[in-house]
This record gives structure tokens, sequence and C-alpha cells, in this order.
């Protein structure tokens, strides 16, 4: 596994919730636009907010 760890760069565009961050990279030339990726942070334990039905856990917007 040569290779380890990977290094990336990117612009952080959003922070999803208190164990996820949204990064978005360089334009693709090939389909327009711009790679995203979601980096989800593991080893921590973050309330959860569900923006869609507005049932936050408890500090989840707080956490965000």
């Amino acid at each position: 596994m040569s290779g380890y760890p990977k290094k990336i760069s990117g612009l952080c565009v959003g922070v999803l919730s208190g164990d996820r961050v949204l990064f978005q990279g360089p334009a693709d030339k090939e389909n327009g636009g711009y790679k995203q990726k979601i980096l989800h942070l593991t080893g921590i334990t973050a309330p959860k907010v569900d923006s869609s039905n507005g049932k936050d856990e408890k500090f989840g917007y707080a956490s965000r």
C-alpha cells in the first residue's frame, strides 16, 4: 500500500453534519462542473441534522 496516506486538495463548500464535510475539487473538463467528495470522519459520534424532516437530534445543528 504505497502512496498512503493519499493527499488530495480541494475547497470546503459545506458542512453537512458534525461528521461529514463536502469538498469541491478542480473543474471536470470532460463533463463540465466540478468534482465533489464527501469526507466522513470516523472515530467520532456526532448528533445528526435532518433538514428534510426538521427532526434534528439534540445539539445536531450546534455540532455542525
